[in-house]
């Protein structure tokens, strides 16, 4: 009896071409460097992105990406945001969610990783035409991502926090902290964010999103 095939991501397919591929939880064949949109679906990213934790995991807790990219939505929302806005801050980390997986900001962006953040461009681009979106990164869900969730996040999710960490940290509208400073941030288990994240997507995407969107 011979051994048995194991299937190398790294072998020719005869669809996709000699291209790396993962298994989502749908069981979906997905290439994340030459990604289809159809294949795409938001239950994989919703699946992916519960299962990740934010800041490299050196959190006190658990914290998903997907219960980050809730209060995004939500505070972009609060901040007046357009309803494609709104969305694209619920889909904006989908890329870590189908393969290419969280990095600390300011490792991501060294010229040495500069390759993977084209890919995560491409990704990126593919997932906004999955949803009808230009992008899902408009200015005002980088302000929010960069400029307001991560000292929000660092003041509840880390004990210990290198002095340096915020020298260029701006001011925060009162109405963002006033409402989402504590209001949000109780970690949230990778089976309570899934939920949570399903249930926001029903409200950004309607509630045969899931439908829809597979």
């Amino acid at each position: 009896m011979g051994e048995p095939h194991v299937s190398n991501p790294n072998e020719p397919n005869p669809k996709r071409g000699p291209k790396a591929w993962i298994n989502l939880s749908s069981g979906t064949q997905f290439f994340p460097l030459d990604p289809d949109s159809e294949s795409i679906r938001l239950s994989d990213i919703t699946k992916g992105l519960s299962n990740l934790c934010r800041f490299g995991g050196q959190v006190d807790a658990f914290y998903s990406v997907a219960q980050h990219s809730i209060l995004v939505s939500y505070i972009v929302e609060k901040l007046g945001g357009s309803v494609d806005e709104i969305a694209a801050a619920l889909l904006h980390d989908a890329p870590e969610g189908l393969g290419l997986i969280d990095l600390p900001r300011p490792v991501k962006h060294q010229p040495a990783l500069a390759a993977y953040c084209e890919a995560e461009a491409v990704l990126a681009a593919a997932v906004a035409k999955r949803f009808g979106l230009e992008t899902i990164e408009p200015e005002i869900v980088k302000r929010v991502d960069v400029q307001y969730m991560v000292p929000l996040e660092a003041e509840r999710l880390f004990t210990n926090k290198h002095p340096d960490w915020f020298v260029h940290a701006v001011e925060i509208p009162d109405e963002v902290r006033k409402e989402f400073g504590d209001r949000f941030f109780f970690p949230l288990s990778p089976n309570e964010a899934f939920h949570r994240f399903e249930h926001r997507a029903r409200q950004v995407f309607g509630t045969d999103a899931f439908e829809v969107y597979g």
